[in-house]
This record gives C-alpha cells, structure tokens and sequence, in this order.
C-alpha cells in the first residue's frame, strides 16, 4: 500500500477546492460534486490515506447522505470523514457522527483550515501504525482508553483529558450498560470521601465537554433520580 493521500471533497467552495490543489501538488484532490463516486477497481490499493472533506449541503443531496455512501463503498469505507457543519448546534453533530462522519469542523471553511486538519490527520494517522497498545485497553466505537499509558484516542487522533476526567471514563468503560449511582461514583473515585455527590455531577459535565469538543458522541446516559449508565447498545 502506498502513502500516497487522496482527498475527497463534496459541497466544498471551489476556491478552496482550488487551493488545495494548487497548495499540495503531492496529493490527489477528487471532487465528488463532478464525480458521484464511481471509483475504480485500484483506487483503494492506490491510495493509502484517504480523506474526505464533506459539507453540510451537496448539490444532488445531504453532506449526511454523503457521508453514508462513502462508508457504505468498499473503496471509501476506511476513508476519514470530516463533515463540516453549517448550524452550530449539538443535534448537526450528533447527527453528523450518526451518519458515519469521523469529526467535524464548522463552517466557513478556508485553505489553510483544510490543509491544517488532514496535515494533522495525516500525521496522527502515521503514529498510530507504531503505538503500542496495552493487554487491558479498553475500546468504545472507536474510543480507546489505554490505562496503563495513561492515554485516550479516537479516530486516530489523541484526546486530551484531566486525570480525574481520564479516571471516571475508565470507570464507566469498565462497567459498561451498568447504572452508577452517584454515590457509588463517590465510594470508587472520591479518594476516602473527599468529594460529594455534586462533585461528581460537575465532573461528569466536564468530561462530556470535553468528548463533545473532540467530535465524540456522549456515551454516557442520565438515569434521572438513580445515576448514570455507559451506554453500548444502538
């Protein structure tokens, strides 16, 4: 396989279409809006990292449907997906990782904003094929938490967090479609009853922040009057 990169775009400018060819002449830049996606047979073994660039609106249809049929396309199922949104609100997201996308980003999109994320896709996609991953990691549709390296990716992509952040949602991976009283949260991670019951709503809210900001989809439900469950069941 080669490392040569392939970038789809769909519904993007035509400026920015163009810049991005003209900016990084070592990759090929194909747009979807003239060529609906009949591939050929080779373009998977062509091209080892493929990228799609997805607005929100296409011409014949939805950047949702879009998403959709390159993830249903064998030559297009293991492409990044990068949706980028048009109305900035948490349901477009939601709906935008529903339909197969990666991550997102929010319009308007630029050159230099497209170059910038597959250039840091690229590389976080490099490193990847040489971490090392631990007998204990644990794994949530594309959510891996490794514990004894202390480390949290998604989408090839490492995510930041605070430690007490890093140690709730390894409690709930865990315990997965278990519901967590919040005191029962309290008894395991408030260090001797350090914290209370409101300490870890607060946590809880940051550590969904900060998933949220990631392009992750809340794995955690709000069980009202009782705790919170990890949710793995569609």
């Amino acid at each position: 396989m080669t490392d040569r990169v392939c970038v789809l775009v769909a519904g993007i400018a035509d400026d920015v279409v163009a810049g991005l060819q003209a900016q990084r002449l070592e990759w090929t830049v194909v747009s979807l809006d003239a060529e609906p996606g009949d591939f050929p047979p080779t373009f998977a073994s062509r091209h080892g990292r493929v990228f799609a660039l997805v607005g929100w609106l296409l011409p014949s249809m939805s950047g949702l449907e879009m998403c959709r049929r390159l993830r249903d396309r064998t030559e297009t199922a293991g492409a990044h997906i990068t949706l980028v949104l048009d109305p900035d609100d948490q349901s477009a997201r939601h709906r935008a990782l529903a339909a197969g996308a990666d991550d997102y980003m929010l319009a308007p999109l630029d050159v230099a904003k497209a170059i910038a994320r597959i250039d840091d896709l690229s590389r976080s996609r490099q490193g990847a094929q040489t971490v090392r991953r631990s007998a204990d990691m644990l794994v949530h549709r594309g959510l891996e938490v490794d514990p004894a390296a202390f480390m949290v990716r998604h989408a090839d992509r490492a995510v930041r967090l605070r430690r007490n952040e890093f140690d709730i949602l390894m409690h709930f991976m865990r315990r997965p479609n278990q519901v967590l009283s919040r005191q029962a949260l309290v008894d395991q991670i408030g260090k001797g009853g350090m914290i209370g019951e409101r300490t870890v709503d607060r946590r809880i809210a940051r550590l969904r922040k900060t998933l949220e900001d990631h392009a992750i989809e809340d794995p955690i439900r709000t069980v009202y009057g009782v705790g919170y469950v990890f949710d793995t069941v569609e």
